[in-house]
């Protein structure tokens, strides 16, 4: 894991958006989802749009790079009863 990584809001190009670089944990931090114990799908669905609408017109490779992180995120996290569970690793 490379701990030098940042991520840029802006078009500087200066970040990381390949998904598969980043833990459970910081991909969590990324969307404010650090600690959060359970949320619904529509929920998640919700904040993952929100960064996915935030960046889309600034920056298409962060708006895209969102989209994988709650891709990855929901394949991970997503158990029964329809709530994302919580930071397991």
């Amino acid at each position: 894991m490379n701990s030098s990584r940042v991520i840029v809001t802006g078009n500087s190009g200066g970040y990381d958006t390949d998904v598969s670089h980043y833990s459970l944990s910081e991909l969590l931090d990324l969307v404010g989802l650090s600690g959060v114990e359970g949320i619904s799908e529509i929920e998640f669905s919700d904040i993952i749009q929100g960064f996915v609408d935030k960046y889309r017109e600034v920056d298409i490779a962060l708006s895209r790079f969102f989209s994988d992180v709650g891709v990855r995120l929901y394949s991970l996290l997503l158990g029964g009863g329809g709530e994302v569970k919580g930071d397991d690793d």
